[in-house]
């Protein structure tokens, strides 16, 4: 969970407000569930979660749970791993376990005419694992603003989505709503897709060349 600042908030976590689950990643490890997720997809299944955290740079509040000894950081504008962060450690794993792979950020406000469904749609067909941030507190009754980062598919009519929580373990905790609720959800934390696949893939209609700098 991230604060509003773009970094995990672990107090006040999706998994936090339910009772623990088997296998369940520690508060504050989203961005580090949706890795593991989409290397198992690329074939990678033993994978050391307490390691790929730690890879990822994730830090937890001194009153977070913290079964893996993560380092604690008591200011809470620095804990977790924001999205600028992500940009640059999320890629440096990818290379030790695959160097086939790299990592977009993609805001939705850089997405052309509002071509979200289009966008998460081409990336699936080209075999990206695609996640999506956005404000958890409009679907928990939360009121308050609470960041996180949950695994996103096409529902079953074109006016569905489907977010699927690998934070709960496995099987992700799967949540189905309306593209619309999930727009308003992402545009409350000025997020979009975080997109894991081979290179070229990366390389999407309605969206910024990456021929510039973007990542």
């Amino acid at each position: 969970m991230m604060n509003s600042n773009g970094r995990k908030r672990p107090p006040s976590s999706p998994q936090d407000a339910q009772p623990p689950v088997p296998d369940a990643w520690p508060p504050c490890c989203c961005v580090a569930a949706f890795v593991a997720a989409a290397l198992e997809k690329f074939g990678h299944k033993a994978l050391d979660p307490q390691r790929l955290a730690r890879l990822l740079g994730i830090t937890v509040g001194p009153d977070c749970r913290n079964p893996w000894a993560l380092p604690v950081e008591p200011d809470p504008e620095r804990q977790g791993v924001a999205a600028s962060g992500s940009a640059v450690r999320i890629p440096k794993v990818l290379a030790e376990f695959d160097p086939r792979l790299a990592f977009r950020h993609l805001p939705f406000s850089r997405i052309v005419a509002e071509q979200y469904d289009a966008v998460l749609e081409q990336a699936l067909r080209r075999g990206c694992v695609v996640a999506v941030g956005f404000d958890y507190g409009r679907f928990s009754g939360q009121q308050r603003l609470l960041r996180h980062v949950a695994r996103v598919e096409p529902g079953s009519t074109p006016e569905s989505v489907i977010l699927l929580d690998d934070c709960a373990g496995d099987p992700p905790r799967k949540l189905t709503t309306r593209w619309p609720d999930l727009e308003a959800a992402v545009r409350a934390v000025h997020d979009g897709f975080w997109i894991i696949g081979p290179r070229p893939a990366l390389e999407l209609d309605h969206t910024p060349s990456l021929n510039g700098r973007e990542q």
